[in-house]
């Protein structure tokens, strides 16, 4: 995923299968959800079900943009959503 600016110390906020953090990526604030190296497989699977549904909706006042995800290293377990930051 490029032009993604990443701050890790800036934790917006945690469950049990993953951190969220606020970032930068193509020009907006971007809320980063990211799986835990821990994450039981259900869990990962969950995060990526949810990443594919975000692909295919379009503009909804309900829904907070979709920006993208990484997931050349998927096979590695590495998992990123990233999704516009309003509050």
């Amino acid at each position: 995923m490029p032009s993604v600016l990443l701050e890790t110390d800036n934790v917006l906020g945690f469950g049990k299968f993953g951190t969220v953090y606020k970032g930068y990526a193509k020009g907006n604030e971007a809320a980063m959800k990211k799986p835990n190296a821990h994450c039981p497989k259900g869990e990962f699977k969950s995060v990526l079900t949810e990443v594919k549904v975000l692909c295919y909706i379009d503009t909804h006042q309900n829904v907070v943009g979709f920006l993208g995800a990484y997931t050349k290293e998927i096979s590695k377990g590495k998992l990123w959503g990233l999704q516009k930051f309003d509050l």
